[in-house]
């Protein structure tokens, strides 16, 4: 089993903690497949910033091309891993602080406040004590930069496969939690389904990119359950 951190925004987060977010969509990009300049890809004289340009890339499967990965190959390639492997969630956050050291964490979703104390890393959950809530807090602080220790959510795997954005069905629409919390923030037209909802999100968060709606990119679909709860020390 292998931990790796992923990312959420508050909206989703909150739907993950309602329990009603068990898959997310990510676009499967170039590099994640091929390693460019590696695996004959292109010539080598290029800049990094030239490489991780190109590896951002859509990634194009072509099946049938023998150069390119398997269905089961393309999985095993998946950044966020295999079926029994754990994600710790990064969100936004704010610490407080007591004697140069944190008293409490802030997280922006739900505004809860918690201590973290001890972190089993066998087990898989938090113990977290009680909070000095009277201790002034530091600006909300990017997901990007939160630390294991500080996650309060940890999600195993239970299956990933790839497919095309459009391929979203109705029931999966719901599963990726897309309901009037996760779309507070989403500029968007009333439709007759929730799979039309997340068209939108989808645009809300790609639009200007290489992986909009309407270009139709491969994905990866990875389905999760939550596997801890924020524990009293």
């Amino acid at each position: 089993m292998k931990e790796r951190p992923i990312m959420f925004k508050a909206e989703m987060v909150r739907v993950i903690l309602d329990g009603r977010k068990t898959q997310t969509r990510r676009p499967i990009k170039r590099g994640q497949v091929f390693r460019f300049c590696r695996e004959g890809e292109g010539p080598c004289d290029l800049s990094a910033a030239e490489r991780r340009e190109i590896n951002a890339e859509p990634f194009r499967w072509e099946p049938e091309n023998p150069a390119h990965p398997s269905p089961s190959e393309l999985l095993t390639l998946c950044p966020f891993g295999a079926p029994g492997d754990r994600l710790w969630v990064r969100e936004t956050w704010r610490p407080s602080w007591h004697e140069e050291e944190y008293a409490c964490i802030e997280y922006r979703a739900d505004g809860k406040k918690l201590k973290p104390t001890i972190y089993d890393e066998g087990v898989g959950f938090h113990f977290f004590g009680e909070c000095d809530e009277s201790k002034p807090s530091d600006p909300w602080r990017s997901a990007m930069f939160m630390p294991r220790w500080a996650s309060r959510i940890t999600l195993e795997i239970v299956s990933v496969r790839v497919e095309r954005v459009q391929s979203i069905t109705e029931e999966d629409a719901i599963a990726e939690g897309v309901d009037a919390v996760s779309m507070a923030d989403v500029p968007r037209q009333a439709t007759m389904s929730r799979r039309g909802d997340f068209a939108q999100l989808w645009d809300h968060l790609y639009a200007k990119t290489a992986h909009a709606w309407a270009l139709n990119p491969w994905v990866w679909v990875v389905e999760f359950r939550r596997v801890n709860e924020a524990r009293e020390d």
